[in-house]
């Protein structure tokens, strides 16, 4: 739900100066992708240097802009750049979805999951920016603490909501099998305690 929560922050003030929606790349929907990110991330990985220096510099100083790139916690340590400050947001889903949906995509395998909560780990560890988890849910449930708390962090104002960008129709509840379900409580268990 990266896209909603980057429509989210656009609605209430964000800025982002060349939004980009390739199909060759992208769902068949506005993602709020940021042409010159996807250009640095594809140099990154086909190993050729590339540097975003001048696209931060070219960002209006007086508007919080709104960069949306998943993959791009990769490199995110590569970015040197100190003229104004980069904070992240780490959208994820509840606990339990995540569990059920690596298993559905795994093949009851667990490497998979294991794999995400890794990456996870290793973000939130290594990361040299000051960074924020935002549970993806609470802000398409619309909770107010939430929403106030994101906005408040990335420094737009939230004295006036605008809730206008997010569809609860398209918030549904996994209804795992009974097995999925167990599966699900035994890696939760043992991933609090590892946690």
């Amino acid at each position: 739900m990266t896209s909603m929560v980057t429509k989210f922050l656009l609605d209430n003030g964000g800025y982002c100066p060349d939004l980009w929606d390739d199909p060759q790349y992208d769902l068949p929907y506005s993602r709020y992708e940021s042409y010159e990110i996807q250009k640095f991330l594809r140099k990154k990985w086909e190993f050729k240097n590339y540097d975003i220096t001048k696209y931060f510099d070219s960002l209006p100083e007086d508007k919080v802009c709104v960069i949306k790139a998943p993959r791009l916690i990769e490199f995110i340590n590569d970015i040197n750049y100190s003229k104004r400050p980069i904070k992240v947001v780490y959208v994820m889903r509840n606990p339990r979805d995540i569990i059920l949906s690596s298993i559905d995509k795994s093949g009851r395998t667990f490497d998979y999951y294991f794999n995400r909560i890794q990456s996870l780990y290793t973000f939130m560890v290594w990361c040299k920016f000051k960074q924020k988890v935002v549970i993806s849910e609470r802000i398409a449930q619309k909770r107010r603490f939430d929403c106030e708390d994101l906005l408040n962090y990335v420094e737009l104002d939230s004295q006036d909501i605008n809730f206008d960008g997010i569809d609860t129709k398209k918030i549904g509840e996994r209804k795992p099998t009974y097995l999925k379900y167990r599966i699900s409580i035994f890696l939760l268990k043992r991933l609090r305690k590892l946690f």
